[in-house]
């Protein structure tokens, strides 16, 4: 599949990067990877705050080439991700090739 701005994946269409950083800039952001609830906040100057499994945790965001990038202190989770919305508000996540990341599931922006 490729991964340009606009392509359809799973009868959605990616997010470009403008439309990723007007919703993540200031956000907060929740849910489950594995299994496991979690939450995030997207400060505006490029940091994150979470918490995964009640621990909290520490890393960076960048939007590039239409991806949602994240950088997580001390782990290897790190990696760029397409975004879709769905009609119901949830964030799809899609690997580099376009393929659905299946982990990270039910994924909403939480009110700010």
């Amino acid at each position: 599949m490729l991964t340009s701005p606009g392509i359809v994946a799973e009868g959605k269409e990616f997010m470009s990067g403008e439309e990723i950083e007007r919703a993540v800039t200031g956000a907060h952001m929740a849910g489950v990877e594995d299994g496991t609830t979690w939450k995030e906040y997207f400060d505006p100057a490029g940091s994150i705050e979470g918490s995964w499994a009640g621990r909290a945790y520490q890393g960076t965001w960048a939007v590039q080439s239409d991806r949602l990038c994240l950088d997580y202190q001390g782990t290897t989770d790190d990696g760029c991700w397409h975004l879709s919305r769905g009609e119901d508000g949830r964030l799809f996540w899609f690997t580099k090739d376009g393929t659905p990341d299946r982990r990270r599931t039910e994924v909403r922006l939480v009110p700010r």
